[in-house]
């Protein structure tokens, strides 16, 4: 696998990124592989941490209005009943 360089290149790493590519290249498809797994990790983990409450809302955002009337103001109330 050949990777290009990217066409616009930031003005403070197109001597890096030239030289990643360089190296990159240099590299069997297995290792490259393993770099690009380290590439996404580090980006990751560099992301924003998102509260509970917001992946909360994410997750939820599509369940439609008619699941959330039917769901029991308490879980326990109905969620015992229907086990025994």
């Amino acid at each position: 696998m050949i990777v290009q360089s990217p066409t616009k290149p930031t003005a403070t790493s197109p001597n890096i990124t030239e030289q990643v590519v360089e190296k990159l290249n240099e590299l069997p498809v297995e290792k490259q592989q393993q770099v690009l797994d380290f590439v996404e990790f580090i980006i990751k983990k560099h992301q924003p941490v998102k509260s509970i409450w917001e992946k909360i809302d994410e997750i939820t955002q599509d369940v439609p209005d008619e699941v959330w009337d039917n769901l029991p103001a308490d879980g326990a109330e109905k969620l015992y009943l229907s086990v025994w």
